[in-house]
């Protein structure tokens, strides 16, 4: 994706990693075609995404609004994540990515 900094105009060539939760899917239909949006709450990248011993760790339970205004994305752009935490009392999830569609796990015979 594009993005530029507040400081400088120029768009330059970066992946942005976003961590959130779907919470609405929105299917547009043009009549010859249709395209699948994705409503979600994200986590905050400033101080509601960290990571710990080589694991991201996302807090959704933060303030969400910076992102009030742009809670959309297109099906392509989405990875499915799961997220899992120790117990109840934690706000911070461990993120845990999906193998790819279509992977097996080769068993071997003894």
């Amino acid at each position: 994706m594009c993005r530029s900094s507040a400081r400088d105009s120029r768009h330059t060539a970066d992946i942005v990693t976003f961590y959130g939760v779907v919470k609405e899917i929105i299917l547009l239909d043009y009549h010859m075609f249709q395209v699948p949006l994705f409503r979600c709450v994200w986590a905050n990248k400033g101080n509601g995404v960290k990571e710990e011993e080589g694991f991201t760790l996302v807090n959704l339970h933060m303030n969400q609004s910076a992102f009030l205004q742009d809670p959309y994305i297109l099906a392509s752009q989405a990875k499915q994540v799961f997220y899992s935490r120790e117990d109840d009392t934690s706000p911070w999830y461990v993120v845990m990515r999906a193998p790819p569609r279509g992977y097996h796990e080769l068993e071997t015979e003894e």
